[in-house]
């Protein structure tokens, strides 16, 4: 993948998908607790049917127990957070030569904090993804 934004912008769109999908399932009442497990079978069956977001959220629920209440909604409000930023923090190609000091096309610098292209606070947001098979060398810190 070229531009590291996309890279990022697709992983908060599957964060936002799997949250979601994760409330859906939640609020389904098809996992509840593991002793009503039996009982949410049918239920579950309606739920996750032609939905891949909902069962990797299956998968993760069942895999590791029940998730702490509110967690899928802090996660969306992290996604958000994490868009805010990098709405800012955007690359701009008219920067500083470290050699001459002088503006040049073609340097990317940060437009929100004028640091060289990515910055420090775009780096930050994409650390969550460093285990990303397709994560990008350019975000690594």
């Amino acid at each position: 993948m070229d531009d590291p934004l996309h890279f990022l912008r697709d992983r908060l769109n599957d964060d936002e998908a799997f949250m979601k999908a994760a409330i859906r399932l939640r609020e389904s009442g098809a996992f509840v607790t593991s002793t009503e497990a039996t009982e949410g079978v049918f239920a579950l069956t309606e739920v996750v049917r032609n939905d891949p977001d909902t069962a990797a959220a299956l998968v993760l629920f069942t895999g590791t127990g029940t998730r702490a209440p509110g967690e899928a909604e802090r996660v969306l409000v992290e996604v958000a957070a994490k868009r805010r930023v990098l709405r800012r923090h955007m690359p701009h190609s008219m920067g500083q030569c470290t050699k001459c000091e002088a503006p040049h096309w073609g340097v990317l610098i940060c437009n929100h904090c004028q640091r060289a292209w990515p910055c420090p606070d775009v780096v930050d947001v994409a650390a969550s993804y460093v285990g990303h098979h397709a994560f990008p060398a350019e975000l690594r810190p």
